[in-house]
């Protein structure tokens, strides 16, 4: 299982962005996960600036390095839908980057199942470049309802590190307690982190949610 993930950003703001995203969240998953091992979808948006240089980031955890040949083969489709969402994407988007995670222990398959409401839609991210083996002490409780530990196999921005631990929580407040429970494991090895808060978005009930 690998996860790729694209940043970007858009050339719209306000109602604008925010129409284009609630289309977005609509209609791009139901075509995803339609292809040939893509195995689910996640839309996040940076949450009070502390998501990094770029805006939006959406996920889609595939089976192999082989699924992006069948990603390619739909991007460049006549279907309709793939034909609206990509005129749509290549319209509103600036700048984009995007990498390769191969998850590495942790809850891999459940990470991105959620149960469809208004919770589990704060995702705390810890990138780093040593440490990795004192982060996977970190196990869902209380707020912090999954996690994942992924190793970058394809990356462009070296910087980030190579290891990356994802936490899905509960809501906003729920960040003290991942952040406690982050500093508890790496305690003194000395790994150099950064870390980034994203919202997720979702449809619930017709309406755009987000996380933060």
């Amino acid at each position: 299982m690998l996860s790729y993930i694209c940043e970007f950003n858009l050339n719209i703001s306000g109602e604008k962005a925010e129409d284009f995203l609630h289309r977005a969240v609509r209609e791009w998953p139901p075509l995803w996960e339609k292809i040939p091992g893509v195995h689910g979808t996640l839309f996040l948006q940076n949450a009070f600036a502390l998501g990094g240089d770029f805006e939006y980031q959406f996920r889609v955890d595939i089976e192999s390095f082989k699924t992006l040949q069948a990603i390619d083969d739909a991007l460049k489709s006549e279907d309709r839908g793939w034909r609206k969402i990509r005129r749509d994407y290549f319209e509103h988007r600036t700048k984009a980057r995007a990498r390769l995670l191969q998850p590495d222990g942790g809850e891999s398959a459940s990470y991105l199942r959620h149960g469809g409401g208004p919770e589990g839609l704060v995702h705390y991210v810890v990138s780093h470049e040593g440490g990795g083996g004192a982060l996977k002490s970190l196990a869902p409780s209380g707020g912090v309802r999954a996690v994942q530990h992924h190793t970058a196999v394809v990356q462009a921005n070296v910087a980030a590190g190579r290891s990356e631990t994802w936490l899905r929580l509960a809501n906003l407040a729920s960040l003290d307690e991942a952040a406690q429970s982050f500093g508890r494991a790496i305690g003194t090895t000395g790994a150099r982190t950064t870390t980034h808060l994203f919202g997720e978005l979702r449809e619930v009930n017709g309406a755009l949610l987000a996380g933060a």
